[in-house]
């Protein structure tokens, strides 16, 4: 009797850890919060794609009705956003919820220690994917930069790209989201009849432009100065990492600071030029509504395009915290999906 007794405890330990194990990566329920604040933590930023984070979250905020409401923090470094998390962490009335953006890398530890507040947090944009501050997060919700660059290069081959083909690409940052982007467009490209020495050979990148608009128009035209005409010719396809990158280049190619011959044979020769973002004036251009009259020939002599990547996602982790408190099942790993914007549909994008 006693063996039975000791054989079914041990199937019961063992049935209750295989039922823990399966369950290691959900999120276990809490009490429904039908009213509180939820803290959005972003970095702060005068232009860009953070400021339009900023703005967006602004917006959601303002919209929010019932008995959630949020309010958005800026930080102007890593080290303030460091001491908003700490104050967050350390208050005897903390929120319903948290969504940061982390400002940059320093933040992991940070994130750990928000982890294991016991606050609801749910990461976005910029995910510290270790198992301290995944055990218990939320949501991770971020867009698919990986996707841009394969996209820029599918639509590269679909305008004609070729094993070999010489292609310019003016790096943004030094950033992950560079080596990201670099990463689906190779991969693309590998999966169409490339090999590694031909991407090695053939892929030409630029020094980093640091988000810079003014900075992609001097990189850009030294770029174009220092090749020939002939040199130049080889080159048809570009990829301006961003959408600032790509409007340097257009300025550029729209004033006098590049010699005209060679302004010319880059028209004629280059295929496509693709970029990502969203900004408002580079789809004022595609769409030529741009108040520079040089960007419609520039334009129609080229296939110039943009991969979404929208700031107003962080509406969307808002929403999703939102969602989660009000005791929703919700999907933690949310990577939202990306679009092409050319001159047909770039008047129904907004942009920022």
């Amino acid at each position: 009797m006693k063996k039975k007794v000791l054989s079914l405890s041990l199937a019961l330990i063992l049935v209750l850890g295989l039922l823990l194990a399966g369950c290691k990566d959900e999120k276990a329920n809490q009490p429904i919060v039908t009213e509180g604040q939820i803290i959005v933590l972003v970095p702060e930023a005068a232009a860009g794609w953070d400021a339009a984070v900023v703005k967006y979250a602004q917006e959601e905020a303002a919209a929010m009705t019932g008995g959630i409401t949020a309010e958005v923090r800026t930080s102007a470094s890593a080290k303030d956003q460091i001491a908003q998390i700490d104050s967050i962490c350390a208050s005897t009335t903390p929120p319903a919820g948290v969504i940061v953006y982390p400002y940059d890398k320093t933040l992991e530890s940070s994130m750990s220690k928000l982890a294991d507040s016991g606050i609801p947090f749910l990461q976005f944009e910029r995910i510290f994917d270790t198992e301290a501050v995944n055990s218990d997060v939320v949501a991770n919700i971020k867009g698919d930069i990986t996707g841009v660059g394969k996209e820029v290069a599918l639509r590269f081959i679909n305008d004609g790209m070729e094993p070999g083909d010489k292609t310019f690409v003016l790096v943004a940052d030094t950033s992950a989201d560079s080596d990201a982007r670099k990463k689906g467009f190779t991969a693309i490209l590998l999966d169409n009849g490339w090999t590694e020495q031909q991407i090695s050979e053939n892929i030409v990148y630029s020094r980093s432009a640091e988000n810079d608009r003014a900075a992609a128009q001097q990189i850009f035209t030294e770029w174009i100065a220092e090749k020939s005409v002939e040199e130049l010719a080889q080159y048809h396809y570009v990829f301006a990492n961003t959408d600032e990158m790509a409007l340097g280049i257009l300025q550029a190619l729209a004033g006098d600071g590049v010699e005209q011959a060679k302004k010319d044979i880059f028209l004629t020769s280059t295929m496509a030029m693709g970029s990502s973002q969203g900004v408002s004036e580079l789809y004022r251009a595609l769409d030529g509504t741009h108040e520079n009259a040089a960007y419609p020939n520039i334009i129609a002599n080229i296939d110039v395009f943009s991969v979404t990547y929208d700031p107003a996602m962080i509406k969307t982790a808002m929403r999703t915290l939102v969602s989660y408190l009000g005791g929703e099942k919700i999907v933690r790993d949310h990577t939202l999906g990306v679009e092409i914007v050319d001159y047909v549909n770039a008047s129904e994008y907004p942009g920022y």
